[in-house]
């Protein structure tokens, strides 16, 4: 176990010095391929350098149908970030193929298979997971004994998961991972990343539709502007009517103290419901978090967390790192979101693009672990 905080002062600097390991001469090149997850044929590609037979590490992704780059998506449609796309173009320069696909039932960037999508599990993804390394495996360019897993939010449960049942891989990175019930990580989000940010816009310790609007168009990120969608289920189309879940007096106002406080518990349960959007994290449906399944990972792991998380909590990292014991190496970033993007606080995290230090650091562990 150890457990290192990178100053963000000194986070320029160390990229820089860090981003020459492994590097190659020669540009790197991409192969596109097809595999089949299930009974579903996917878009999948592998970066690599030119020649050689290198390390590879294959990419899982966070909620959503989520295309090979893991694009993101504000809520006025732009571009948040391409994270994978990132890592890929970073990593392949420097000697390490990577390996990336299309979700079960995603045909490419905002499309997708709607209907089949919403009954995959995470069980499915784990055995998805399964044939992207035999894929990886069998390629020419990909040394099988150094192949490594990094998942990224959901993904982490989902790569642990399949750590845990196969056994096969040299290594695991997990990013902004699922150390805690998936309840518990969104109760977290209610009541530490989106009620901070609503309070800067109540009134008198309520909010109206004027003041979830002004919450709205405030500098908050992705997960706050998600739960207003919840408060408001209009939002996104411009209208911030509280709905009954949270102004349960149909008053038109949101008592934070009395009636979101009450309201977020009960709203949280049926989000992970049978029938509800996340129904596949629901109990008994859902996979352990990545610190239920520590026991079972006996191979390097190393724990990529941002301090200013807004989707997990960030300190839960260090109960994994506990969990992890001697097999795992934690990395925390200041100033730095779900996305290892720059973020302000946890309510501003609006999954900007990766920042060069943690894949800098990647490059390191895994020269380290797969060249040692």
């Amino acid at each position: 176990m150890r457990s290192v905080r990178i100053a963000a002062t000194f986070l320029a600097g160390l990229a820089l010095a860090a981003s020459t390991v492994s590097c190659g001469s020669a540009p790197p090149e991409h192969d596109d391929f097809q595999v089949w997850l299930g009974d579903f044929p996917v878009r999948a590609r592998i970066d690599r350098p030119a020649a050689g037979r290198v390390p590879a590490l294959v990419l899982v992704h966070g909620t959503g149908p989520r295309d090979m780059d893991q694009t993101v998506r504000g809520y006025d449609g732009t571009v948040r970030s391409r994270i994978f796309a990132d890592l890929a173009r970073y990593l392949s320069a420097r000697g390490i193929a990577v390996v990336r696909y299309d979700k079960r039932h995603v045909t490419g960037p905002d499309s997708v298979d709607a209907a089949g999508f919403a009954r995959l599990t995470q069980q499915e993804q784990v055995a998805d997971v399964d044939s992207v390394v035999r894929a990886a495996k069998l390629d020419p360019h990909v040394d099988p004994d150094w192949v490594f897993v990094y998942g990224w939010s959901e993904g982490t449960a989902v790569a642990a998961e399949y750590a845990v049942r196969h056994g096969d891989i040299a290594g695991l990175i997990l990013q902004g991972s699922v150390n805690v019930p998936w309840y518990d990580g969104l109760v977290d989000q209610a009541l530490h990343v989106a009620e901070p940010h609503l309070r800067r816009y109540a009134r008198d310790g309520s909010l109206d539709a004027d003041g979830l609007r002004r919450a709205w168009l405030g500098a908050g990120g992705l997960q706050v502007k998600e739960w207003i969608t919840f408060v408001a289920p209009g939002a996104a189309s411009g209208s911030f009517i509280p709905g009954r879940e949270f102004d349960p007096d149909q008053d038109g106002r949101v008592e934070l103290d009395s009636e979101w406080r009450a309201a977020v518990p009960a709203f949280v349960d049926s989000l992970l419901a049978p029938s509800g959007p996340l129904a596949s994290w629901g109990r008994r449906r859902g996979l352990p978090s990545v610190t239920e399944q520590a026991p079972g990972l006996r191979l390097p792991v190393l724990v990529l967390q941002g301090e200013h998380d807004g989707n997990v909590p960030p300190a839960s990292a260090h109960v994994l790192d506990d969990a992890l014991r001697e097999h795992g190496t934690l990395r925390m970033y200041p100033g730095l979101g779900h996305s290892l993007g720059p973020a302000v606080d946890r309510a501003d995290d609006d999954l900007r693009p990766i920042h060069e230090l943690p894949m800098a650091d990647i490059v390191a562990w895994l020269d380290q672990h797969a060249r040692a």
